[in-house]
């Protein structure tokens, strides 16, 4: 009699491939003064940095902005105010983009995305929160920002202890490296105006009353 030597349940057939374990999250990075940096390696893609706030209580409205320097010595601001959504301004290939201006923290929030793939003209950018309406209380709106990157745990940086009747908060510095990727250094420090949070991190930009564009 012939001895069937296969593997299975003794009738000839193999048994089903084991199926994939499903993908886990990656755990989320948490920034703070104890814990002040973490890397973004060079990649190809995109980052995100995603910012979120609790209106629920308090009607507020907070922008998402940053301030910008590259290699090239040129600097600036991506912001609402003033219809400067882009890096270069305009620009349909952008370095930098902020998504859009919106009026609640919930959703999904306010998001500036980085090229990734151009980050070596990257010099510093200054990543900041601003109240553009509202009473200036950033800890009744419990603010997030969180940097998402592909295949990496998502970096966040929780908006804590704020200084009372501050406007602005700086959230995160983030510096270019040679091999074209970012280090990210928790702030979280709090300002009365643009131009105070510019004068104390050296950025030497000029400030001129403006207005959002809404369309």
């Amino acid at each position: 009699m012939a001895v069937n030597l296969s593997k299975g349940s003794g009738n000839g057939t193999q048994p089903p491939e084991p199926a994939e374990p499903p993908r886990q999250q990656p755990r989320k990075v948490r920034l703070s003064k104890d814990k002040p940096t973490a890397a973004v390696p060079a990649q190809a893609g995109q980052i995100r940095v995603n910012l979120r706030w609790d209106d629920s209580g308090s009607p507020v409205d907070l922008d998402l902005s940053c301030f910008w320097a590259l290699a090239n010595g040129k600097i600036g601001c991506v912001q609402a105010l003033g219809d400067k959504f882009t890096v270069p301004p305009h620009s349909q290939n952008p370095l930098i983009r902020l998504d859009e201006d919106k009026k609640s923290g919930g959703g999904d929030g306010e998001n500036l995305f980085i090229d990734m793939s151009r980050a070596h003209h990257i010099r510093r950018i200054l990543v900041y929160a601003h109240i553009s309406d509202g009473v200036p209380n950033f800890a009744a709106a419990h603010a997030v920002a969180t940097v998402y990157q592909e295949d990496a745990a998502p970096i966040v940086v929780e908006l804590k202890g704020p200084s009372y009747r501050a406007s602005v908060c700086t959230v995160a510095l983030m510096v270019g490296d040679e091999a074209g990727g970012l280090t990210v250094r928790h702030e979280v420090r709090y300002f009365q105006s643009a131009k105070q949070m510019s004068d104390h991190y050296g950025w030497g930009l000029s400030f001129r009353p403006g207005q959002k564009f809404h369309g």
